[in-house]
């Protein structure tokens, strides 16, 4: 690995070290110093918040003393550093900053060279791989080991998928060679990879080296019994044993193997009560359940018959069950632990005879994220503590909902002492950004510093660091980007969010508005429809950011219907109602609702500059998330011109409006 401009390397992967200028073992005595250098080395600019790391590495000791051992450590790492301390690490009361520009890591060439896709960078890449990330180092704390397990799952999982594509580009294009050699990387990365043993296999076959193909196989069974312990897949079993009698085509597409996710099988317990009363309203929550834990890509779910099934299906058991008393029903949940039936999870919802579905809903989705937290950090010894956080998490996540000042101020504190009661738990870090992302849009002329949106897109890349699989994370991430006007950095996130969750209506509407403002107009009313749909009971919001994308669609009656629909503590709300009224032709309205856009800002004027209609236009240009400047700058034109103009109405309209009817209700 060549050396950074400051002459140190990192080494990540295979045998972990610092290794100084003149090739000398500079890796800290330190455990957890070498630690706070490799997450720094993996994390955005090199940066991290004091309150990060003290909760990664020390988040069992008092205030004082963690902050007395976070001191020790950056005393130690500059020592290891020597002479080039001041350049390489800073610290201020808030941050830590390594300078990543400055020092070679292997674990972000591996990226440079999977971000470039081509043969060769892939395999220089995969040549990198000498064990995993951090590889035979121990514990540094819990919550560091949570990241790092994420963090190295993600890793394996980038580079497999970039493997893949690479092999499956090499077939089309009839390579063998470099089909052998990205099918054996695929091997190096993951032993167990069912697909790398099915592409040497059939190059065998193809070679006429039937010999070789059956050994190749024998290596993939005891591959998968080692690490999985299961059998090949019942088409490779297949496709040997045609093999072996002379009848397979060994041209014949090979299938990407998916991704084996632990599976939680659910157990219905037959429903107890008058059977005119619950057999229909059981199989109704049922389905609901099932469909809200299908949104989590984590694990999937699978229906059985008996309890007894569930040792066979996977590690975790959900039974559920209804009990109607004739005047309440009461539905339980339970979540388990096949093989120790250790519990995890136990609620029990209670609701009236008549149940009122829309009510019952939220209940089991938020059930459905409790299911999902548990795989994913599967901290089976920490169970209090993780239920502690999530409930934090949820109630500040509900503060957040309403979108006004005070909620914000209550918010914070609880996703606060989420984020320190459960540091694997990635939606308080977005629950944060979010805030410092929208708190300008309710202070009108209040200024938000580059540094502000910095911060915020940090958080953001920490929660994602944690959980790449949630998609709140980057959806997040994606505002972070609109609000600095980074308008491809927004959409690779919008998009990677709705793959992630595509039946998330949160994730949905936050696509709807970000989409729309990127000029995705179609795209976006999807989104913002489906949301409504399947969201049993809307917060104000989702109609405030679906009207900005009817808004943008020219669909301004749709728009003017759910502007009164949403939230009546945002200012911007009224400016997007003004500009609907005056782009369908109602002047005197448009006017009226133009001057309330005024007065508002007026009555609630937050700026360090004494109101006046120019001051309130130029804070709108800030907050309104349209990042191409001409558009922008025509719907701040519209608001401005509908208060001063006499001459009839004004049009607001995408210039490359191409907006489908039927999408609209």
């Amino acid at each position: 690995m060549d050396m950074g401009a400051g002459g140190f390397a990192l080494k990540l992967f295979g045998n972990p070290r610092l290794v100084g200028p003149d090739g000398s073992d500079r890796t800290p005595r330190l455990k957890k110093a070498f630690c706070l250098l490799a997450y720094l080395a993996l994390q955005p600019n090199g940066q991290a918040r004091r309150e990060r790391l003290i909760g990664l590495f020390w988040g069992d000791r008092g205030q004082a003393q963690a902050q007395g051992s976070l001191r020790h450590a950056l005393l130690e790492l500059r020592q290891s550093l020597d002479d080039q301390a001041d350049d390489l690490l800073t610290a201020d009361r808030l941050s830590v900053r390594l300078d990543i520009r400055a020092l070679a890591v292997d674990a972000l060439e591996m990226d440079r060279l999977l971000a470039v896709g081509a043969v060769e960078a892939v395999l220089q890449a995969s040549a990198g791989w000498a064990g995993e990330l951090f590889d035979g180092v121990g514990s540094a704390g819990t919550a560091f080991d949570h990241w790092l397990a994420a963090e190295r799952a993600s890793r394996q999982a980038t580079i497999l998928r970039v493997l893949e594509e690479a092999v499956t580009e090499a077939e089309r294009s009839e390579r063998d060679r470099d089909v052998e050699a990205l099918a054996q990387a695929l091997l190096r990365v993951d032993p167990a990879h069912e697909r790398g043993h099915r592409v040497l296999i059939d190059l065998h076959a193809r070679k006429g080296a039937v010999g070789a193909a059956l050994r190749q196989f024998e290596q993939c069974c005891k591959a998968l019994a080692h690490a999985l312990d299961i059998e090949p897949s019942a088409e490779l079993r297949s496709h040997i044993d045609a093999l072996r009698r002379g009848e397979a085509s060994p041209s014949s597409p090979t299938r990407a193997i998916p991704h084996r996710t632990p599976v939680v099988a659910v157990f219905v317990q037959p429903a107890i009560g008058p059977p005119e009363l619950v057999r229909d309203l059981s199989q109704l929550l049922e389905d609901e359940l099932v469909t809200a834990l299908s949104r989590y890509r984590t694990f999937s779910t699978r229906l059985i018959a008996s309890p007894e099934q569930a040792a066979e299906a996977g590690p975790y058991l959900l039974r559920i069950g209804l009990r109607h008393d004739g005047t309440a029903c009461r539905y339980g949940l339970r979540l388990c632990d096949t093989a120790t039936n250790l519990q995890h999870l136990v609620e029990v919802l209670a609701f009236p005879s008549a149940a009122d579905l829309a009510s019952v809903l939220p209940d089991l989705t938020s059930f459905a994220h409790r299911v999902d937290h548990v795989v994913r950090t599967a901290r089976i010894p920490q169970l209090g503590e993780t239920a502690e956080a999530y409930d934090l998490w949820l109630a500040g996540d509900r503060m957040v909902e309403t979108f006004s000042s005070e909620a914000f101020d209550a918010a914070i504190p609880l996703l606060n002492r989420a984020a320190a009661a459960d540091p694997g738990f990635a939606r308080p870090l977005s629950g944060l950004a979010s805030i410092e992302l929208s708190r300008q849009q309710l202070v009108p002329g209040s200024r938000c510093d580059p540094e502000t949106f910095a911060h915020a897109t940090r958080l953001a890349r920490d929660a994602i660091a944690i959980d790449p699989w949630d998609s709140h994370g980057h959806i997040i991430a994606a505002w972070a980007y609109l609000r600095q006007r980074m308008p491809e950095q927004a959409r690779r996130h919008f998009e990677q969010g709705r793959a992630l969750n595509p039946d998330d209506p949160m994730t949905l509407i936050a696509c709807a508005e970000g989409l729309a403002h990127l000029g995705s107009i179609d795209d976006a009313i999807r989104c913002g429809e489906r949301a409504l749909e399947i969201h049993p009971a809307p917060p104000p919001y989702f109609y405030w950011y679906l009207a900005v994308a009817c808004t943008h669609a020219g669909a301004y009656e749709r728009a003017l219907t759910l502007t009164r629909l949403g939230p009546d503590t945002v200012p911007e709300l009224v400016a997007w109602r003004a500009v609907a009224l005056a782009s369908s032709g109602r002047a005197t309205e448009a006017r009226s609702a133009g001057e309330e856009f005024f007065r508002r800002l007026g009555r609630t004027w937050g700026g360090e500059e004494p109101f006046t209609r120019e001051r309130a236009l130029c804070w709108l240009d800030e907050v309104v998330l349209i990042p191409d400047e001409a558009r922008r700058r025509q719907f701040v034109d519209a608001v401005s011109r509908i208060t001063s103009s006499r001459d009839g109405p004004v049009s607001y309209r995408h210039p490359q409006r191409t907006m489908n009817p039927i999408l609209l209700r």
